[in-house]
Parts: C-alpha cells; sequence; structure tokens
C-alpha cells in the first residue's frame, strides 16, 4: 500500500497550491520593493490565494487517501487562518 502511494504522480492540485503561493510571495516581494501598497482586491487575492489552494489540496488529498476528514474542515481553516496568522509572534 505504501508503495502504491509512492509510485503515484504528483497532485496536480499540490502543484497548483505551490505555485500560487510563490506567485504571491513574489507579488509581495515586488509591492514591497517598489515601496508602494497593493490595491484592496489585488491584496486580498495576495492574503487568500494561497489560503483557498491549500484548502482545495487538503481536500482533494483526503478524497484521494481515503482519510476521513474533520466535518467541515475546510470552512474551520478559512476561519482560522487569520487566528493561526496573527497569533503567531
Amino acid at each position: 500500500m505504501l508503495l502504491d502511494y509512492l509510485e503515484q504522480p504528483t497532485d496536480i492540485t499540490l502543484r497548483i497550491a505551490r505555485l500560487t503561493a510563490a506567485f504571491c510571495s513574489l507579488a509581495s516581494v515586488v509591492y514591497v520593493a517598489a515601496a508602494s501598497e497593493p490595491s484592496p482586491g489585488v491584496a486580498l487575492c495576495l492574503s487568500f490565494g494561497p489560503l483557498l489552494t491549500v484548502i482545495m489540496w487538503l481536500e482533494e488529498d483526503a478524497r484521494r487517501t481515503g482519510v476521513g476528514m474533520v466535518q467541515d474542515w475546510g470552512y474551520f481553516l478559512f476561519l482560522a487562518w487569520p487566528v493561526v496568522i496573527l497569533g503567531t509572534p
């Protein structure tokens, strides 16, 4: 069973989550380097884009591996994300 799991191709949603996080990080670096502030819509996308793609990846991975998810795990992550970000020192 472990060998079957290791031989499977990389999940496309994980690749998308990584690309989204890299793109949003790069865009944030560009804004910081230019000493400018993004528009509210862009700031919202830069903040919540990686979060939403990680939630989609977690749901797809749980479905693929057959691991039962906590009830409404995606919504919990959506609500807990600001607490995790703001709660870290």
